[in-house]
Parts: C-alpha cells; sequence; structure tokens
C-alpha cells in the first residue's frame, strides 16, 4: 500500500512539472508600445471574423511571448508585423494575416484566381506552341533551303558539264570543217612527185570563216627558187549535236 501510494504521489509530481512546462513554454500576444487602441480593436475583430487568426496566434506563441508592433491594411484584410523576445532582444517574427473576406468572397476570389491560373497556363501552352511551330517551320525551312541549295548545285554542275561538252563537241567539228577544208584545196591543187617541190601550209579559223592557205615551193641545192600560193575561204557550217549532249 504504501509503495502504491508513493508510485502515485511521483506521477502527480511528474505531471504537475510538465503542465507547469508548457505553460512556462507557451507565450501572450502582446502590443508593443504605440500600439494605438483602435489598433488593438481591430486584432478582436480579426480573432471574431478570420477563423485561421486565433490558430496562428496559438501556432506563433507556442515558444514564448510574441509582440504587435504595427499593422498594414489589405485589400483583404491586415498584416499585423510582429516581433518575439529572444535572449532579451525583441526580434523580427513571421507576420500574422488576418483576411477579412465573407465566405461568398472568398469563394469568388478563389474562383476567380482559378480562372486567372486556367489562363495563364492556357497562355503559356499556346505560347509554347507557337515557340515549337516557329521551331519546327524553321527548321523544315533550312532542311527545304539545303535541298534546294543541293538540287541547284547539282543541277548547276550537270548543265556545266553539259555546255563543256558542247563546246568540247563543237570545237572537235570545226576542227574537222577546217581539215575538210584544206583536204578540198589540196585537191584541187597538182603538185608534181619530185622531192624538190615541199608544201607549207596555215589554217585561220574563227567563228563565221576558214581560211586555208598552202605554199608550194620548189627548192634546188638547198635553195628556195620559187613559192606559189594557193588559198580557200570555208563558211564555218553548224553543228549538228547527237541527243545526248
Amino acid at each position: 500500500m504504501k509503495h502504491n501510494a508513493k508510485t502515485n504521489f511521483m506521477l502527480v509530481i511528474i505531471s504537475f512539472l510538465l503542465t507547469l512546462s508548457t505553460q512556462v513554454q507557451a507565450g501572450e500576444l502582446l502590443y508593443a508600445k504605440g500600439f494605438t487602441p483602435s489598433q488593438k480593436a481591430q486584432v478582436k475583430v480579426c480573432y471574431k471574423k478570420d477563423k485561421t487568426f486565433p490558430q496562428q496566434v496559438s501556432k506563433l506563441t507556442a515558444n514564448g511571448d510574441i509582440a504587435i508592433k504595427g499593422m498594414h491594411k489589405q485589400r483583404d484584410g491586415y498584416l499585423f508585423i510582429t516581433i518575439t523576445n529572444t535572449h532579451g532582444k525583441w526580434l523580427a517574427h513571421p507576420p500574422l494575416k488576418c483576411d477579412l473576406r465573407s465566405d461568398a468572397k472568398k469563394a469568388s476570389d478563389r474562383e476567380l484566381k482559378l480562372n486567372q491560373e486556367k489562363k495563364r497556363a492556357l497562355k503559356l501552352q499556346q505560347e509554347q506552341k507557337i515557340k515549337q511551330d516557329t521551331a519546327k517551320r524553321k527548321t523544315l525551312e533550312t532542311s527545304k533551303s539545303a535541298d534546294n541549295k543541293a538540287q541547284t548545285d547539282k543541277q548547276y554542275r550537270e548543265e556545266q558539264a553539259q555546255k563543256a561538252k558542247k563546246i568540247a563537241y563543237r570545237k572537235a567539228d570545226i576542227n574537222k570543217q577546217a581539215v575538210n577544208c584544206k583536204n578540198e584545196l589540196l585537191s584541187t591543187l597538182t603538185i608534181p612527185n619530185d622531192p624538190s617541190y615541199k608544201t607549207s601550209g596555215n589554217m585561220q579559223v574563227s567563228s563565221n570563216h576558214i581560211n586555208v592557205t598552202v605554199q608550194v615551193a620548189k627548192y634546188k641545192d638547198g635553195l628556195k627558187r620559187s613559192t606559189k600560193s594557193h588559198a580557200k575561204k570555208c563558211k564555218v557550217k553548224p553543228t549538228v549535236f547527237p541527243r545526248n549532249i
């Protein structure tokens, strides 16, 4: 019996100490010097009309006293600037927010905020879509430009190659016409089959005419004794190109 009584007594003491400790840790809501009666009255209004205000006070005073040193009017109520005593110094503390809007006003503001967020999200989505479409278009344009450039370069090389073929074919054809013109001139000449007779010639080819000159010289004792010149002028004929040129 004595043991049970002693145990119960100890439990009562421990419970008392815990209660005392809790009371020491919990603080009060105070008012700093200069806080006017009308401002204090506004705090009372916040206690009555804002259900979250007492909860905020309880949370802020859980570890000691806090004091309200100022207040600011806001669109939906008030913001109270608070300080707390830490190691003998009053330091800045998280503020208290008083929301005096009616339930209907809160619901309206929530709906308005939600609509604004939806509009912002939609605008952001549209802007991202525009950026993506712009990036895709630029990529497509770059790719198309590169393809067009490659096609243009290829076409240019083919045209240049074809042009070079035509020039070479035309040149060969004119040379052939010049040889034919020379042969025609030679066919009209009677040159003795004698080593003392020697021939030389010259051809001048322009875009329209071929001028062939043949000189027949007679030599005696290693010296040129006589020279006779023969000339023929042929018209350059148009070249007939094959289908693959």
